[in-house]
């Protein structure tokens, strides 16, 4: 934009600050000098880095509650794939219109979480039960906390949290709510109902309670992503940056990628990487339908190549990440070499980018003796990664 204001002249060089604060934590700052100002160039040395190393962990996926048991399985070869819980659709799975609707012959089976325990005093969270955190919000926080104790970091460290996370889909629920009087008017009106004012309002109120009870303050703050890392780093009184990422399935590679920049180019001594996705909601299992069918019987293939449908799973896990050089009596569950994004250009990207891993690990192909595949039931997308 132009402005016909000459900048301000003065002895000294004038620089003008612009901040502005969010209610979730969320802020942007902007430092501006006039644009005939010498050009100051940044000789600061960044860092040197030698890859990252993961010092700290914890998970929670279905009903599986640690890493201890997360090993068992993975030992095992069992799943932990379990019915629909009670209650959790609040009656939609009993619905075969709605199923059908959906393609579906009954609610799949998956990895639910169906119940955690949490200690609210610890959290600093009211008990309340008509007024308590969202589970994706109070599951995140349990794993990273745990996360950071398995670390051994210290209360007031300079330590970054970085939360991958998307909006959760049960927000729809009280936005249908707040939604449902205009429809039921609009509804009455298409069909010639009248009705009285008491009974009018009457059915409106069932209509929402049958829905959800109205939301209150800390369920409000909920679906504020950036209260999530706040919180975390409040309560452990973290010194570093604390925020969110949505990238949907980048998520958590973009967090690596910003815990590498953070540990080059400031004093931050680690980062905690979380990540929280409470994907076996009947909003998201109705919107993936659309593009891929689910496997209803939660039935795994023996290779990724052959998984033409999806499977629910529903979690959240933690990571503590250090500078490799700079760990010492820390224990080290594995090192990240590197973490390299592509533009997405079909299998050009893949081959593109995987050449560009290598590299930058200082490996060869021959080297790597296992690959994880996303396996998300998409033939295009498990083509590309053969």
């Amino acid at each position: 934009p132009t402005s016909t204001t000459a900048w301000p002249t003065s002895s000294h060089q004038a620089t003008a600050g612009v901040s502005v604060f969010g209610f979730g934590g969320s802020n942007a700052h902007l430092i501006l000098q006039a644009g005939d100002s010498p050009l100051v160039m940044n000789d600061k040395q960044v860092n040197a880095l030698d890859g990252l190393a993961i010092v700290g962990m914890d998970c929670h996926f279905g009903g599986i509650e640690n890493l201890l048991d997360y090993q068992t399985l993975l030992n095992s070869g069992q799943t932990s794939f379990t019915e629909l819980p009670e209650n959790r659709w609040q009656g939609v799975d009993k619905q075969a219109f709605m199923l059908q609707n959906m393609a579906l012959s009954k609610a799949p089976k998956g990895s639910y979480v169906s119940q955690f325990d949490i200690d609210f005093l610890r959290f600093k969270v009211p008990p309340n039960d008509q007024d308590s955190l969202i589970p994706q919000q109070l599951l995140m926080m349990k794993v990273a906390d745990n996360a950071a104790k398995d670390a051994q970091l210290q209360p007031g460290s300079n330590v970054a949290v970085l939360v991958a996370m998307g909006l959760e889909l049960n927000l729809h629920q009280y936005r249908g709510r707040v939604n449902l009087a205009s429809q039921i008017k609009q509804s009455l009106l298409e069909q010639g109902i009248t009705l009285s004012e008491q009974q009018l309002a009457e059915l409106i109120n069932i209509s929402k309670q049958s829905i959800n009870e109205p939301a209150q303050l800390n369920q409000y703050t909920s679906f504020i992503g950036n209260i999530m890392a706040s919180r975390i780093s409040a309560l452990w009184d973290f010194s570093g940056p604390a925020f969110t990422v949505s990238s949907e399935e980048n998520s958590v590679y973009r967090c690596i990628e910003i815990a590498d920049n953070l540990l080059q180019t400031s004093a931050v001594e680690a980062v905690i990487i979380a990540s929280v996705d409470l994907a076996g909601s009947f909003e998201n299992i109705s919107i993936r339908q659309r593009f891929q069918s689910v496997s209803e019987e939660a039935l795994v293939a023996d290779t990724p190549a052959q998984q033409t449908q999806w499977l629910v799973g529903e979690g959240a896990a933690a990571i503590v990440v250090k500078a490799k050089q700079h760990v010492q009596a820390e224990q080290v569950y594995g090192n990240i070499e590197a973490c390299v994004f592509a533009v997405n250009n079909k299998q050009a990207s893949y081959n593109d980018v995987a050449l560009k891993a290598l590299k930058q690990a200082n490996i060869n192909a021959l080297q790597v003796k296992q690959v994880e595949c996303f396996a998300a039931g998409n033939l295009q997308q498990m083509e590309m990664e053969q």
